[in-house]
């Protein structure tokens, strides 16, 4: 029976996989579920290295919930295994895992259609401390926030970023630098533009909109970058023909 009280509720859409941008689908797994699924033996041994049986179990969910995010988009659901501290993902298809809290949630993209996507997800956290702001967040983002929304509005940033890096290193790139991203808080997200080439597909002037939605305690930041986008032009809007764009729907455009 699966076991969905560590994760977002059904009322919230992502309880089950969701339907994102081109193709691909974010989907979620609990500690609490294991071994709801048989992970492929190589999966499981994975997790023989890593010393804390917290961070065991949230691999594994990562590995299950990847699994179900690469069904949902009708990919090859085989073993993600991993390169150095990255899942590598089936041949032919893109992805990304994150995972907090006994929570896991991964996305799942087929690269015919996207360059790269990444996700991020911070669990129990209500704000970034003044510390850690100034390592992750550049001082004009800092800037003209209060006091009071400044911790919640700056994880978020800090969320959104991981998800870039994440997508980025999926590509093939190094971590950005903080200078090499410049990050705008937008309704329902973070617009971010790569101030340099960080990869192939992600070149300098590249914009995308980085989803960020909050789950009661839990936040997850999720980027598809899709391929084939002119100048200034938007992704796919992920809503019907005719309907208006939810805030929370954002989609990604590229600027060659």
């Amino acid at each position: 029976m699966t076991a969905w009280n560590d994760i977002p509720d059904a009322s919230t859409g992502l309880a089950s996989p969701r339907a994102l941008d081109c193709g691909a689908f974010m989907a979620w797994a609990s500690v609490a579920e294991l071994p709801a699924e048989t992970l492929a033996p190589a999966e499981a041994a994975l997790a023989d290295g890593v010393r804390s049986a917290r961070r065991r179990r949230e691999l594994l969910a990562g590995r299950l919930a990847a699994r179900r995010a690469l069904r949902a988009a009708g990919l090859e659901a085989g073993p993600v295994l991993r390169d150095d501290s990255l899942p590598r993902f089936p041949a032919g298809t893109a992805g990304s895992i994150a995972h907090s809290g006994g929570v896991a949630v991964a996305i799942a993209a087929p690269l015919s259609a996207v360059v790269t996507v990444g996700v991020d997800l911070e669990v129990g956290r209500s704000g970034l401390a003044a510390g850690p702001a100034r390592l992750l967040c550049a001082a004009a983002e800092r800037r003209g926030l209060s006091p009071g929304e400044a911790p919640r509005a700056l994880l978020e940033l800090a969320c959104a970023r991981e998800a870039l890096y994440k997508a980025a290193c999926m590509a093939g790139a190094h971590r950005p630098r903080l200078c090499d991203v410049r990050c705008t808080r937008v309704p329902g997200g973070v617009e971010a533009v790569l101030m340099r080439d960080v990869a192939p597909g992600l070149p300098r002037a590249l914009r995308v909109c980085v989803n960020v939605d909050r789950l009661g305690d839990r936040l997850v930041a999720s980027v598809v970058v899709r391929k084939g986008a002119r100048r200034g032009e938007w992704g796919r809007s992920l809503h019907r023909a005719g309907t208006p764009l939810r805030s929370h729907r954002l989609t990604t455009a590229v600027t060659r």
